[in-house]
């Protein structure tokens, strides 16, 4: 017990510091430990823009396909823009609504249309 009411050690050095008032402060009064900052930044992730091209059949059996398209594209919105290309016309005409055009969108427009009618454009 002689330790805990000793505010000075044995060279006069007082052991906590005196509060500002002049008196010691409490015994269970600790020091505060700064801890750098050593977190590393993640790296910036440049998201890659796409042009979702799908080729649609001409009369009737075209204005099905947008519609299944459509469909399709409801559960997979993003930031990717799909275009609807008519082959017999050579003409491409905005569906008017953005994708996500990854590999699970591909894989359902692969099943549904068939590979060699979907291709994908990467842009600036």
């Amino acid at each position: 017990d002689y330790y805990r009411d000793a505010v000075a050690d044995d060279f006069g050095e007082p052991l906590i510091p005196p509060a500002e008032d002049g008196t010691a402060p409490p015994a269970d009064v600790t020091d505060e430990v700064m801890i750098p900052d050593i977190s590393v930044p993640e790296p910036e992730v440049k998201k890659v823009k796409r042009r979702l091209y799908l080729n649609i059949s001409p009369g009737s059996k075209g204005k099905e396909e947008e519609l299944a398209a459509r469909k399709i594209f409801a559960c997979h919105r993003g930031e990717d823009v799909a275009y609807s290309y008519y082959k017999e016309k050579n003409t491409v005409r905005p569906f008017g609504i953005t994708v996500c055009a990854d590999e699970a969108l591909l894989k359902k427009l692969e099943s549904v249309f068939g590979k060699e009618r979907i291709f994908v454009k990467i842009v600036d």
